[in-house]
């Protein structure tokens, strides 16, 4: 998965977790990315389904250029969600401004 962030920017993604027949019944933690310079990332879990999570990613003081994060999540078992990569691109900042300046 690859996400388009603007610097100093903020950017939305979906966060499914699929589980294994051996996983039906497992309580994972909430998911954890890498710590990528720059970036913060806040994941906030849907109330009507434990296996999805709107994640927010944060282009703080990233500066412009490729990032790369896994994705993980333990439980309180021996499951373990298997290590996804994420690509971040922070880009640059764009305004946008109409032609009679409004």
């Amino acid at each position: 998965a690859t996400i388009e962030i603007n610097q100093k920017g903020e950017s939305l993604f979906d966060l499914w977790i699929v589980r294994s027949n051996r996983a039906k019944r497992t309580n994972f933690q909430m998911p954890k990315i890498t710590s990528v310079e720059g970036l913060e990332f806040f994941f906030k879990v849907d109330p009507e389904n434990k296996d999805h999570y709107t994640v927010s990613v944060k282009a703080t003081d990233a500066q412009l250029g490729s990032y790369s994060g896994t994705i993980t999540s333990r439980s309180n078992g021996i499951q373990l969600v298997t290590g996804k990569i994420i690509n971040i691109n922070v880009i640059p900042a764009t305004s946008v401004a109409s032609s009679d300046g409004k």
